[in-house]
Formats: structure tokens, C-alpha cells, sequence
């Protein structure tokens, strides 16, 4: 599938789904949220970017200990929600921003922390979306990456990757913590650390890891 054909995929049904994200409880909660907002709270008037946001539950929660937050992702119904509820919580210091994670239209070292939440599976090169994330953070600037990983072993990992894009046509690919690792590396991001946890919606075993690289 090509890049255009896979950026429609991810606009037609994450547009549909918008309102359904913002509810759901598998994307609402989790540890890792109040980490991300404490994190915010050791740079004063922090610039914080939201990358493939969602339903813009990070925004949520780091608005009111940032200075700015810029929620960003493809599906502009997303966005529209993102803005909506942001609205509605009087956040006024969340904006939002159209466009693709291997693309980001902002200056470079423009912000203090680059979060990204249950978004990276669907981009169609993140190795292209972290080098963008370096150009973007400030030099002292930190990153934080949530996501599903895979196994790391190639039966389960097949298996895994069969049901994905088997329920998800917008789903590229689950990466390992190596493979996240390496990425990284290659991006020219320094890794401080990392973590799995247990995603708490899987059944498959050995493939609900959620690797946390924080940099």
C-alpha cells in the first residue's frame, strides 16, 4: 500500500471511530499517563507536542501542568474532538494540528517533550517520523514512546501481525523493543530508559507488551 492509499485508510476510519476513542477505557487510563504529566512538571512553561494523538487523552493530561500543547495527528476527525473537549474542560492552552508523524510542520527545536501514545503501529515509516521528532526537540528536550510491541519472536510475531491487520486496516506493524531500541539509535535519540508492561485488553500471550523508551 502506498503512503497516500495508507494516509486515507487511517483518515476514513479514525475519523469514524473519533468519538468512540475519546470514551474508551482502554485509551483513557493507564499508569503511564500521570508519568507523562509528572515528567511536564520539571520544565517550567513546557512546550509539548502530542504526536499522533488520538482522542487526545495525553493532551488531557498534561495541559494543565504545560505551557503549550500541541496535539497533533492525521484524522482530522480526531482533532475535531481533541478540540471540542478540550473546549469544554477549558484547556485553552491545547491546539490542534492535521498532518503525518513522518511530516511534522513545526520549527526546529521547538519543543521541551514529543509524547506519543498508541499511535506509532499505524505510521507508515517512524524511522522517518523519529528523525522528525529529533529535528523538533530542544536539545535538553525529552520523548516518551507508548506503544503495543511485539514479542520479538518470530511464530508469535507472525501470528500477532496476521490478527492486527486482520482488524485493522490501518495497522502497520508492531515493533519489538529492540527493534523500537535501534530506531532510536538510529534517530540520533539518546535512550535513558525503558520498560514493558502488560497491555490489560490482550489475550494473546506474550504480545501485550508496552514498551515505554524514555529519553
Amino acid at each position: 500500500m502506498s503512503k497516500l492509499a495508507h494516509d486515507q485508510v487511517v483518515q476514513r476510519q479514525f475519523g469514524e471511530q473519533a468519538q468512540a476513542y475519546l470514551q474508551s477505557g482502554i485509551h483513557s487510563v493507564g499508569p503511564e499517563l500521570a508519568e507523562l504529566a509528572e515528567a511536564v512538571t520539571q520544565t517550567r512553561q513546557a512546550q509539548v507536542l502530542d504526536l499522533g494523538c488520538g482522542a487526545g487523552h495525553v493532551s488531557f493530561h498534561v495541559a494543565p501542568l504545560a505551557g503549550t500543547v500541541v496535539a497533533y495527528d492525521l484524522s482530522q476527525g480526531m482533532l475535531d474532538v481533541v478540540a471540542a473537549t478540550a473546549a469544554a474542560e477549558k484547556l485553552g492552552n491545547i491546539s490542534v494540528r492535521q498532518g503525518a508523524a513522518e511530516q511534522l510542520p513545526f520549527a526546529d527545536e521547538s519543543f521541551d517533550f514529543v509524547f506519543s501514545r498508541y499511535s506509532a503501529h499505524h505510521w507508515y515509516d517512524p524511522q522517518q517520523a523519529l528523525r522528525e521528532v529529533r529535528r523538533v526537540l530542544k536539545p535538553d528536550g525529552r520523548v516518551a514512546f507508548v506503544d503495543v510491541a511485539s514479542p520479538g519472536e518470530a511464530l508469535v510475531d507472525t501470528y500477532l501481525q496476521t490478527v492486527e491487520v486482520l482488524r485493522d486496516t490501518s495497522h502497520v506493524r508492531d515493533y519489538s523493543a529492540t527493534e523500537w531500541l535501534d530506531m532510536f539509535s538510529s534517530a540520533g535519540l539518546l535512550v535513558s530508559g525503558h520498560r514493558m508492561q502488560r497491555c490489560h485488553w490482550s489475550s494473546v500471550p506474550g504480545s501485550a507488551a508496552c514498551a515505554l523508551p524514555a529519553l
